[in-house]
């Protein structure tokens, strides 16, 4: 009978060790990031007061000499292990597309509500992307991304 119980704690044991150290969030990790965030046409920060598990207010303002483009879509990544990973939304994400204009010296704020298509994030460090564009002549248009780090404590 002993043997029993010893043999069940132990298993216990061993069960409660695996699934105690996996990463909470490995379910929702997509692929890892290839992202260039560039720096060189908005600056980006968050509104004091305003991050949330569930969302925030971002101000970002046009520092380039360009009228920049940009729409609604966004999305969140998630830091694991030093590597920046794509957040798998909860449920697919939809966004009406008009197009915005910043222009040069102008700042606006974005109201995110992340937890629609992400959930209230759990504690870890996030990053925030968004991508913009402007015309660069010859009915080319140049796209870049711009990304700001916030952790959820």
């Amino acid at each position: 009978m002993k043997k029993i119980l010893l043999s069940i704690l132990l298993l216990g044991i061993f069960v409660f060790s695996f699934t105690g150290c996996t990463n909470k969030n490995d379910s929702r990790l997509g692929e890892v990031s290839d992202i260039k965030i560039n720096e060189n046409y908005v600056s980006t920060s968050i509104k004091e007061g305003t991050l949330t598990n569930g969302g925030a207010v971002f101000i970002l303002n046009n520092i380039s000499d360009k009228l920049l483009q940009y729409g609604e879509e966004y999305h969140l990544e998630i830091k694991d292990n030093n590597t920046w990973y794509i957040l798998k939304p909860i449920e697919e994400l939809s966004f009406i597309t008009p197009l915005y204009y910043l222009e040069t010296n102008k700042s606006v704020e974005l109201d995110i509500d992340w937890s629609y298509g992400y959930g209230n994030l759990e504690p870890g460090e996030y990053r925030f992307i968004k991508s913009f564009a402007y015309p660069s002549g010859d009915d080319d248009i140049e796209s870049f991304n711009i990304g700001i780090e916030f952790t959820i404590n």
